[in-house]
């Protein structure tokens, strides 16, 4: 119906939006690779995030009529609580972010200081910066949670934060195995 309303070739922004969202890149959702590298400044204007989620729910609603919105919040209940795990945006945000960033810390820092090396990168700046990052996602993850929650959710930013240092270790050096990634304690309480 949205094609009536616009000139030939045009398009409305939310349905580019979607569009971009909803396609794959090497077959990987594009909307996890738009999360984990914005996710962070996403959430703090959650409107586009609100967006893909009104849009994903519109799907669901299309697709299996008579969802209730009791139905969408046990749809994004993980499958192991007995949902579908049809994750909204607007939740995963934050989390996807922090978790690219400090997988990918060890690679940057080690790929700065061989550009810094080699002249063309100034000393420390890229490190300074991507600590920046890492630290305002973290911030921004953590005032989520409550505290038992957070006090977890920071052992684990420790663990993780670690796994990918030992990792990249084991990369550079050619080992054939894997650091082994740590994993949550994570209980449901309930509401």
């Amino acid at each position: 119906m949205w094609v009536k309303r616009y000139k030939k070739g045009q398009q409305c922004a939310a349905t580019r939006r979607h569009r971009v969202l909803c396609s794959q890149s090497l077959g990987i959702g594009r909307v996890n690779h738009i999360l984990r590298v914005h996710g962070h400044r996403l959430a703090q204007d959650s409107a586009e995030l609100k967006a893909f989620d009104d849009a994903a729910r519109a799907t669901a609603d299309r697709l299996f009529p008579g969802l209730t919105d009791e139905s969408h919040e046990h749809g994004a209940l993980s499958t192991r609580l007995g949902g579908l795990g049809w994750r909204r945006a607007t939740d995963v945000a934050l989390p996807a972010s922090l978790a690219a960033l400090v997988a990918a810390t060890p690679k940057v820092k080690s790929m700065a200081a061989a550009a810094e090396k080699a002249g063309l990168l100034p000393g420390g700046q890229t490190d300074q910066l991507l600590e920046e990052r890492v630290q305002e996602a973290a911030a921004a993850f953590l005032s989520t949670l409550d505290d038992q929650e957070r006090g977890q959710a920071e052992a684990f930013l420790a663990r993780a934060s670690t796994a990918a240092a030992v990792q990249w270790q084991l990369l550079q050096s050619g080992a054939s195995r894997e650091a082994e990634a740590p994993r949550v304690d994570a209980v449901y309480r309930g509401e």
